[in-house]
């Protein structure tokens, strides 16, 4: 075939491939599929440097029956703590806890059934201990759970079953869980397709920075999926995906480089954006890169890259690249130089290796820095994560002078650092805010406006008990709606409550936060602050008012208790363990 020919041919390829990816990311205009579960398991270490020591002891606490030791144990096999990671005997100590209702130990055991980390893949096993601990509230739980029924893995698909778990993950701060429920709206696993529907699910889980969000919200401007099409709204969130590294996003913003859509033309641009994912093993820009090496548009035209880049992609499947690989093939091997051509462009293969694929998107794993080994607690004072990526509201007073301080939570004990360091020189403010680094799960909320007078709520804080960290809860109830009448930012309960319950969170019986504790001790005695802190604490909505100039902070601060159901008091207590921590200062 002569080469001019072939240009033709490979001209009408190129037209066929180099669609827009779709929000799914598989480069196809057909109802989106269900995407592959994000792992979620948290990868905690514990702070103490001598392992051997905590093994010790966290093996004679989890032996005694106590759940939170034989967790830790399972996280740190897991994560290889004592050396390489032990599947084997995290499933003992996970299984151990899991037993007795612990359930980030039941999400955990289900994690390594469901990976096939502790013996052969067992989706129907991994199905009982997921639906266990999404039974008390667990949110990643109910995530997997709710895949697990959209997929059908190990169980019969439920679309049913699967939004209404999804649905609860949401409700809890999951972004993937936004992403996924946003795919079902948008394929038309709820029939009929809802695209608007699904740009709300998107553009939910965009906020929290999640890339392949931010992708779908791109092709769904791109198409006119849910609202009008847009080229330029297009542009901008296939950019902001793509600046995290997912790889379509790059594909998709070179394709409308090289159409001209979304701003000027610019082969050169487009070549770069092929380049970068095409390192990345991303084969429709392996592709349309080499298809750019072959024509000349926007670098030198160079057929040993050519040859390279869709032999690549033809090893990943891609059948316009096989097609055209083998008629590149076909047609250079006429001559000598056609040859040394392939030749050539073999040894660029050989030369190849595929760049790691860093998910910036994703969730951060939780992870424990090193404090350093003089710390030594002065104080201690209860704590809830208000956001997932670690941001966590604790009393002013108990951290105003401390220098080091590090969170402690069922999951492991963590480093924190001082947000905003300004607000401890405020003695009218009764709140700090501490950064942890680390994927938590934040205790939502809740509008302060929607509480009524006589609400049943719990008081929740972390403490110490014979060695143990223990939810402390205390039962309330809201006896009037203003507080002190010159400043409407308290509730009123019903009885004063310990001060050693500054920090804490008041929860309503819908598992939304609804105030905060803190204490007025350090403020003068002629403040009628400081004398009524016994029986007060700060609304939800003045403390939302107060954060929502943070840089970084992300507030889940949207839910609506009407709409939800009453939780049993063990599912909400379940649930708030994960949330609520004790907060260590040391000075």
């Amino acid at each position: 075939m002569l080469l001019l020919d072939l240009k033709r041919l490979l001209g009408l390829l190129a037209l066929s491939c180099a669609g827009f990816a779709g929000a799914d990311g598989e480069g196809s205009r057909a109802p989106l599929p269900v995407p592959t579960p994000v792992a979620v398991t948290p990868r905690v270490v514990p702070i103490e440097v001598d392992w051997a020591t905590q093994e010790k002891e966290l093996s004679a606490k989890a032996v005694a029956g106590q759940p939170w030791a034989a967790y830790n144990l399972g996280l740190a096999y897991q994560q290889g703590r004592a050396g390489k990671p032990d599947h084997d005997r995290a499933e003992k100590w996970y299984l151990e806890a899991a037993k007795q209702g612990h359930a980030p130990s039941q999400a955990n055991l289900a994690y390594l059934y469901d990976n096939g980390l502790a013996g052969p893949a067992d989706p129907t096993k991994a199905l009982e201990w997921y639906a266990r601990a999404a039974k008390q509230g667990h949110p990643y739980a109910q995530y997997y759970l709710g895949k697990k029924y959209q997929t059908g893995s190990g169980t019969v698909p439920d679309p049913k079953l699967a939004r209404q778990f999804l649905q609860k993950a949401a409700e809890q701060g999951v972004v993937q869980a936004y992403y996924s429920l946003g795919l079902m709206e948008s394929s038309g696993i709820f029939a009929p397709s809802n695209h608007a529907a699904a740009r709300e699910w998107f553009t939910k889980a965009a906020e929290h920075r999640y890339a392949p969000a931010m992708h779908a919200l791109g092709f769904q401007h791109q198409e006119g999926l849910g609202g009008s099409a847009d080229a330029n709204k297009a542009m901008e969130w296939y950019q902001k995906a793509a600046l995290l590294g997912y790889t379509d996003a790059l594909y998709n913003t070179a394709i409308l480089r090289e159409q001209g859509l979304g701003g000027a033309r610019d082969w050169g641009a487009a070549v770069k954006l092929y380049q970068e994912a095409a390192e990345f093993g991303h084969a429709p820009s392996q592709y349309n890169l080499g298809l750019c090496y072959y024509e000349g548009r926007g670098v030198i035209e160079n057929l040993a890259e050519t040859y390279k880049w869709w032999e690549l992609a033809a090893r990943q499947g891609l059948k316009e690249a096989i097609t055209s690989r083998d008629l590149l093939a076909r047609s250079l091997r006429f001559d000598a130089k056609g040859k040394e051509t392939i030749v050539k462009g073999e040894q660029l293969l050989t030369n190849f290796t595929p760049k790691p694929i860093v998910k910036q998107w994703d969730s951060p794993q939780p992870f424990a820095a090193e404090l350093a080994k003089n710390f030594v607690v002065t104080r201690e004072v209860s704590g809830f994560f208000i956001s997932a990526d670690g941001f966590l509201i604790t009393s002013r007073q108990a951290v105003a002078s401390g220098k080091q301080f590090r969170v402690v939570t069922e999951a492991g004990q963590f480093k924190a650092s001082v947000v905003k360091p300004e607000l401890l020189k405020d003695t009218s403010n009764p709140y700090a805010l501490l950064k942890v680094e680390g994927a938590f799960q934040p205790l939502p909320l809740a509008h302060s406006r929607e509480s009524k007078n006589a609400t049943p709520a719990h008081l929740l804080g972390q403490h110490y008990a014979n060695g143990a960290l223990a939810l402390a809860s205390t039962a309330n109830k809201l006896i009037a709606l203003l507080g002190p009448q010159s400043d409407p930012r308290y509730f009123t309960l019903d009885h004063a409550v310990p001060d050693a319950y500054q920090g804490a969170a008041l929860m309503n019986e819908h598992g939304l936060a609804i105030a905060f504790h803190f204490s007025g001790a350090d403020m003068s005695a002629k403040s009628a602050l400081a004398q009524t802190t016994a029986r007060h604490v700060m609304k939800s909505e003045y403390l939302v008012t107060l954060l929502q100039n943070v840089p970084g902070l992300s507030l889940n601060a949207d839910a609506k208790p009407a709409a939800l159901d009453v939780l049993p008091a063990a599912t909400m207590l379940a649930r708030a363990r994960a949330s609520v921590s004790l907060v260590q200062v040391a000075d």
